[in-house]
C-alpha cells in the first residue's frame, strides 16, 4: 500500500498541500469524477497564477503539468521528506489565504500518518528522523475541555504546554514567543489556543498578537500554526463591535460606552467617582483579530441566553470538516447542495444529536439579531455592570457608612473590604473579601499578614462566605434555598497561576508569594449576566449595590465569629 496507494503518493509529492487542496474543489466540492488532463492542468495554471501573484513571481516554479505528474509517479513509492521539511512544505500552504486553513489540518495528520507508517518507537532513519512531539499552546487560564481534547486526539495531556498570565489574566505574549523559539527539533505546534471570556475570570486572551506571531513565524520560518479561539464564553460579545476597522491605518475605535451612577441611589461618592467607563483598547483589537483564527469554539447556552446545551464550531476554511468525514450512505445525498447541511452526523462525535438547541438558536438569533443594535445591547449592558460592580467593590468601604447595618451603625468588627482579582474583560467578577485599614486619605489598606491572619484563615474566610451564597451547598445541607443573590468561587493554585502571575494581587491582599506556593487561594466569582439591572434602578433600587451590602453583612458576620 505505501508503494502504490494513490493517497500516499500524494502525501510523499512535493507541495502536497496545493495539490490536496486543488484537488479537493475541481472534485470533491464540485462532486466531479471525471475531468479531461487537459483541462485540469490549464486549471492548475491558473492557481499556479493566483498563488505567485499573491506570494511572489518565484513560487511554485514549475507549470501545473509537472505538478500533477510528479503526484501520480509511480516512484513516488517512499517520501523523501523528513518530518521537519513536512512542517515546512505544510505551513508555506498556509501563506495563501485560500490554502491556509486546510494546510494546517494536514499538518498534524499527514505528520501523523508518517510515525504510523513506520515500526513503532523507530523511523525509517533514526539517525535524521527522531519521534516527533506534539504541542498545544494556551494560557494557564484554560478550561479543563482542552487537555480532554488533546486526550481524545491522541495527543495525551503532555502536548498542552500553559503559558502563563499577566495580571489581568491574559496570555503573556512574550512568554509564547520565547517558548516557541525554543521548540526542540522533535517538537511541532499543534496549535496555538487564544481565549475570549476565560472561565475564571472572563479575561480576553491578545488574539491579534496571536494572528500577528503566526504571520511572523510564516515569513520568518516558513512555519505556521492552527490558530484556535476558543470563544466558548466569551464570543457573545463579538456582537459589540460589528463596525468595520481600517487595520492598515491602524484606526482602531472603541464605542464611547459609560455607565453613570446615580447619586440618588448612591450618596457620598466624588464627583469623579460617578461615571465609569468599559474601554480597554486591548479588548477591542482582540475581538476585531478573532475573524482570522483558523477556528472559533461558542457556546450559545452562556452569553448567548439560548437553553443548555448549545455549543458549535467555526471553521475559516469549510473544507476543514473534510478531514473529519465518516459518511453513511443512507444519510447523504448522490449530489449534496454545498451551501445546505444535511447532516451533523458525518462531522461530530456524537452522530445522532437534537435538534432542538440549533432551533432554540435559530429564533433566539433572529428575533434578536447578532449585531450591535440587537443582541449587542444586550452584551453592553452586562459589560458596563460587571464594571459597576467591581467599583463597588473596590468603594466598599465609603458605601457601608451609609447603611453598614438596618439600623444604620458602623460595623465594630475588624475592618474588612473586597479586592476585585483584576478589571473585568467580559462580565465576570472575581474577587476576594480581606481585612483592611482604612488610611486617613480614605483608602484601604489590606493588612492579612500584619494582624497575624495566613492564607488560610483567608481561605476559609472566603469559602464560609461562599456557602452562604451558594445553591449547591445549601442544597447538600438540605437548608431551604431563599439566598437573594448567588455566586461561585474557584481556586487558583500555583499549578494553575505562578506566583509571578499573581504577584501584584498577592500583594495588594498583603499575602507574601512563598505562602501561595505552599497553598492555594480560594477567591469568588460573580456573573453578571442580567441585562436589566438598569430597569429596578429606575424604581429606586439599585441591586448591584444591594448585592454588595448583603455580601457586607455576610462577611461581617463571618469575621465576628473568628475574631
Amino acid at each position: 500500500m505505501r508503494r502504490d496507494h494513490p493517497a500516499w503518493r500524494l502525501l510523499c509529492a512535493e507541495h502536497a498541500p496545493l495539490i490536496a487542496s486543488f484537488l479537493y474543489r475541481v472534485f470533491v466540492e464540485p462532486n466531479v469524477r471525471v475531468i479531461p488532463e487537459a483541462d485540469l492542468a490549464e486549471r492548475l495554471e491558473d492557481e499556479l497564477f493566483a498563488l505567485r501573484q499573491y506570494l511572489g513571481p518565484d513560487e511554485f516554479p514549475k507549470t501545473g503539468m509537472n505538478y500533477l505528474n510528479d503526484w501520480a509517479s509511480p516512484n513516488r513509492g517512499k517520501c523523501h521528506l523528513s518530518p521537519a521539511q513536512w512542517i515546512a512544505l505544510l505551513a508555506s500552504c498556509k501563506c495563501n489565504p485560500r490554502t491556509r486553513g486546510l494546510a494546517s489540518a494536514l499538518d498534524a495528520a499527514a505528520i501523523r500518518n508518517l510515525e504510523i507508517s513506520l515500526p513503532k518507537g523507530q523511523s525509517s532513519d533514526s539517525a535524521t528522523r527522531p519521534k516527533l512531539e506534539p504541542v498545544i499552546f494556551v494560557s494557564a487560564a484554560a478550561h479543563y475541555s482542552i487537555s480532554k481534547a488533546a486526550q481524545l486526539l491522541g495527543y495525551g495531556e503532555r502536548s498542552v504546554r500553559n503559558i502563563s498570565v499577566n495580571s489581568q489574566f491574559r496570555m503573556d505574549m512574550r512568554e509564547l514567543e520565547l517558548r516557541l523559539a525554543q521548540l526542540q527539533p522533535n517538537e511541532y505546534v499543534v496549535a496555538v489556543i487564544g481565549i475570549v471570556g476565560t472561565t475564571e475570570e472572563g479575561a480576553v486572551d491578545p488574539v491579534h498578537q496571536l494572528t500577528a506571531a503566526q504571520c511572523q513565524l510564516e515569513r520568518t520560518a516558513n512555519k505556521s500554526f492552527w490558530l484556535h479561539v476558543d470563544a466558548a464564553w466569551g464570543g457573545y460579545f463579538a456582537t459589540l463591535f460589528n463596525v468595520p476597522l481600517d487595520r492598515d491605518k491602524n484606526e482602531w475605535q472603541f464605542p464611547d460606552w459609560n455607565v453613570v451612577l446615580d447619586p440618588g441611589l448612591v450618596p457620598k461618592m466624588d464627583a469623579e467617582g460617578r461615571t465609569l467607563s468599559w474601554n480597554d483598547e486591548a479588548v477591542l483589537k482582540a475581538f476585531s483579530a478573532v475573524r482570522d483564527a483558523d477556528s472559533i469554539t461558542i457556546d450559545p447556552h452562556k452569553t448567548g441566553y439560548v437553553p443548555y446545551p448549545a455549543g458549535a464550531v467555526v471553521f475559516r476554511d469549510a473544507r476543514v470538516k473534510e478531514l473529519l468525514t465518516q459518511r453513511a450512505q443512507y444519510i447523504a445525498s448522490e449530489r449534496p447542495d454545498p451551501d445546505v447541511q444535511e447532516s451533523f452526523a458525518p462531522y461530530i462525535l456524537e452522530g445522532s444529536k437534537p435538534g432542538a438547541a440549533a432551533a432554540a438558536c435559530w429564533l433566539a438569533h433572529k428575533s434578536i439579531p447578532l449585531n450591535s443594535e440587537g443582541h449587542g445591547l444586550l452584551m453592553k449592558e452586562c459589560v458596563l455592570n460587571a464594571q459597576k460592580l467591581t467599583f463597588y467593590l473596590k468603594e466598599h468601604h465609603r458605601l457601608v457608612g451609609m447603611n453598614a447595618a438596618p439600623d444604620g451603625r458602623r460595623s465594630r468588627t475588624l475592618p474588612f473590604g473586597f479586592i476585585p482579582v483584576c478589571q473585568p474583560d467580559t462580565n465576570v467578577v472575581t474577587f476576594l473579601a480581606v481585612p483592611t485599614l482604612v488610611l486617613p486619605n480614605g483608602n484601604v489598606q489590606p493588612v492579612t499578614n500584619k494582624l497575624r491572619k495566613d492564607l488560610a484563615w483567608l481561605n476559609q474566610l472566603n469559602n464560609a462566605v461562599y456557602e452562604e451564597l451558594s445553591i449547591a451547598i445549601k442544597k447538600e445541607q438540605n437548608r431551604k434555598v431563599t439566598i437573594p443573590f448567588f455566586i461561585s468561587q474557584t481556586d487558583f493554585s500555583p499549578q494553575q497561576y505562578s506566583p509571578e502571575s499573581l504577584a501584584n494581587l498577592l500583594q495588594l491582599i498583603d499575602v507574601s508569594e512563598s505562602e501561595y506556593q505552599n497553598s492555594k487561594l480560594i477567591v469568588l466569582r460573580a456573573t453578571v449576566m442580567n441585562p436589566f439591572y438598569r430597569h429596578t434602578e429606575d424604581r429606586g433600587e439599585d441591586l448591584l449595590l444591594k448585592f454588595v451590602k448583603h455580601l457586607h453583612n455576610i462577611v461581617e458576620q463571618k469575621i465576628r465569629m473568628e475574631v
